[in-house]
């Protein structure tokens, strides 16, 4: 096991951003860099042993800046939307940014996906960890409170990356965090992610209105939403309804089921032309599906490589989007002395 470093690039205001590569014995690989805590690669073979990234993302610093639909990113104050782009805490009201028509996207425009994080490393024998920090001074992006957020990487010799969260704060607040990672375990991006077969470990999705706003909880089973056998993603994701055309295809939380160990497997991805398999561990109760439907064809990656509308997907672990408006789900606000804690670990394997 071992990691390294090198200069990745200068922002546009000059500021020195790094890249950290964590390698296993099998020389396997992620990177990640400081700008946004974003995984810019995850190196892992096929069936026939060819290695290969699995992630979207860039070369280049300027185009995380410019470009980016948050691939890879840390993504928060608060992962998803709220609605009306405001929220009540204590009878005071907090404004934040609208970058997504009337409400706020992912924090807003400049998040924790385009901040600096302070970087340091830990080395074991069977794993290598990169760990993040961030001070969230009170007021940034609207949101109350000095927020002081660790975020530790870690990558293991049986190809599992682990992501955990810990934060705490001096004021109540809202925070949601998860990573915004594209994947396409076929490794060519001139595929889309249609064949993939997917699996969710839940009975109920939390539908959305025509701005993505959460609306109701819905039974999946008998609809498209029904992913708790494996099934091609592309499989019902033309048929006429509702919720799919409201999320442009599938863009919706799904309720994970409450009564499980967090050992428990709530979702798989698999390619059966490359054989990877990908399986998803979490402490949260929510996994965000988002198959890549505002992916467009002018949309490059990497060195010019062109991409599509659902070449990559995200599975976003995280509690639900809009949860301090939307009753049918139970709101959480981290509070000082607490400690927000959050687990998710993807391993990655073939068959």
């Amino acid at each position: 096991m071992k990691i390294s470093s090198k200069l990745f690039g200068q922002t546009n205001d000059g500021k020195e951003i790094y890249s950290y590569t964590l390698e296993n014995d099998l020389k396997h690989t992620i990177t990640i860099i400081t700008y946004g805590g974003i995984i810019t690669k995850i190196n892992v073979p096929n069936r026939e042993g060819i290695i290969e990234n699995v992630v979207l993302g860039f070369n280049d610093i300027s185009s995380y800046e410019t470009l980016s639909p948050f691939f890879g990113a840390i993504t928060g104050p608060f992962a998803g939307r709220i609605s009306g782009a405001s929220f009540d805490i204590d009878g005071v009201n907090y404004e934040l940014e609208k970058n997504d028509g009337p409400n706020s996207l992912h924090g807003g425009s400049k998040a924790f996906d385009k901040v600096v994080w302070e970087a340091s490393t830990l080395e074991y024998a069977d794993k290598v960890s990169l760990v993040l920090n961030y001070l969230s001074p009170d007021g940034e992006f609207g949101y109350p409170g000095n927020v002081d957020i660790i975020v530790t990487y870690t990558w293991d010799q049986t190809d599992t990356l682990s992501i955990d969260y810990k934060a705490t704060t001096d004021k109540s607040t809202f925070l949601n965090l998860t990573n915004h990672s594209y994947f396409n375990l076929s490794g060519d991006t001139s595929t889309t992610i249609l064949d993939h077969e997917l699996m969710i470990a839940s009975k109920n999705f939390i539908g959305i209105t025509d701005k993505a706003i959460p609306m109701s909880i819905i039974e999946a089973e008998n609809t498209p939403f029904d992913f708790t056998t494996a099934k091609k993603v592309g499989a019902d994701i033309e048929v006429d309804y509702e919720q799919l055309k409201n999320g442009s295809g599938y863009d919706h939380p799904f309720i994970l089921e409450e009564q499980r160990d967090n050992s428990d497997i709530v979702a798989s991805l698999y390619d059966s032309k490359s054989g990877r398999l990908m399986t998803v561990q979490t402490t949260e109760k929510m996994l965000v599906f988002y198959a890549g439907g505002h992916l467009t064809d002018d949309m490059h990656v990497y060195n010019n490589q062109p991409i599509k509308q659902r070449t990559a997907l995200c599975l976003e672990t995280q509690n639900a989007p809009d949860h301090m408006h939307f009753d049918a789900v139970s709101s959480y606000i981290l509070e000082p002395n607490d400690l927000y804690r959050s687990h998710t670990a993807f391993r990655f394997s073939c068959k």
